[in-house]
């Protein structure tokens, strides 16, 4: 009888025990996490969120929040001073063909939010033979989704263009005001900055609208930027990542049950202390469709950036496979946690 007394106990107790501690809630391997990104920009706004709304602190993370100077989030990550970064999916393509286990762990935008702002005198695509394009560095992906709209145009985005290189933000409004250039492709909300900036100056394509992607790219999607981690990182430290994860799907779902106005109210004194916040709402309520409503890359998103990324030549060998380089495991299952609650 005794025993059967002790037993029933113990049951009690272990079922106790699952309660307190549902399956996903193990203590993450590292507490103390380091993010970088090249620059401040409302793309990354689920992870920058996270941080501000206390997402990461809910799940057990300490996450300290960095700019990296010269846009080094990559050697960031691979040296260990960033323990995950977000950035965009044909980067990572382009950076697992140089030998580095680079992986996708969730899909924060869905869609392409660069922008070709030009001069008043140039109209139209076709204007740009003979001008100069600034980019924030030649041979990145805004290069690759501008030529792709130059070839649809009739022009050759090697010979009748020239491309320069003029950094981000602040350095390539200042290349706009000096004439250094004639269009430039802007990053997120900083094709706003520079249209106040420069008076004149106007969009003549906009990839955060689905009209201009499929015009130019012949698609309806265009997974932007992804939460990203080393393969041994992953290995090493799966409840750390699953947490990361957590966080920043619980941000995905602020955003897109929250007003542009109310997800600004959360970041803007922390993290975005000098911008202009009327800027900030203005970007955020046009392009807020943009961000993923579940963390997923689909297979052809994944098809559309390898065919964008290949044809402008910044990828120099076959694309990693689709199961390679995106690990859709910790979104999943953020997502079927969400669905039990």
């Amino acid at each position: 009888m005794k025993r059967k007394i002790i037993s029933g106990l113990l049951s009690a107790a272990m079922a106790i025990i699952v309660v307190i501690n549902p399956v996903g809630a193990n203590e993450p391997e590292k507490t103390d996490l380091t993010y970088v990104e090249p620059g401040r920009y409302l793309i990354k706004l689920p992870v920058i969120l996270a941080g501000a709304a206390g997402y990461f602190k809910e799940e057990g993370l300490n996450v300290d929040i960095r700019i990296a100077p010269g846009q080094r989030v990559y050697e960031a990550l691979l040296a260990g001073d960033s323990d995950f970064i977000a950035v965009s999916y044909g980067s990572m393509m382009k950076i697992n063909q140089q030998g580095k286990e680079i992986h996708s762990v969730c899909n924060i935008t869905r869609n392409c939010l660069f922008h070709l702002v030009a001069k008043p005198s140039i109209k139209r695509i076709q204007d740009l033979k003979g001008k100069r394009i600034g980019v924030p560095k030649v041979g990145e992906e805004v290069t690759a989704v501008i030529r792709a709209a130059l070839k649809k145009k009739g022009l050759d985005p090697d010979k009748d263009v020239k491309w320069v290189s003029v950094g981000i933000q602040a350095t390539m409004v200042a290349a706009m005001k000096r004439g250094d250039i004639d269009a430039v492709g802007a990053v997120g909300e900083w094709r706003d900055h520079l249209l106040r900036a420069v008076p004149g100056t106007h969009v003549i394509i906009d990839y955060s609208k689905e009209s201009d992607l499929k015009k130019y790219l012949g698609a309806t999607t265009y997974p932007l930027a992804h939460v990203q981690m080393t393969a041994d990182f992953i290995d090493k430290n799966p409840e750390t990542t699953q947490k990361v994860v957590n966080a920043v799907m619980k941000s995905l779902n602020f955003i897109n049950t929250h007003t542009p106005v109310e997800c600004i109210d959360v970041v803007k004194e922390k993290y975005w202390a000098e911008a202009d916040r009327d800027v900030l709402v203005k970007y955020l309520t046009e392009i807020k469709d943009a961000f993923s409503p579940d963390g997923i890359t689909q297979k052809s998103g994944y098809d559309v950036v390898v065919k964008v990324n290949s044809e402008a030549g910044l990828l120099k060998k076959p694309a990693p496979g689709f199961e390679v380089i995106t690990d859709l495991r910790f979104v999943k299952k953020s997502n079927e946690v969400e669905k039990k609650k």
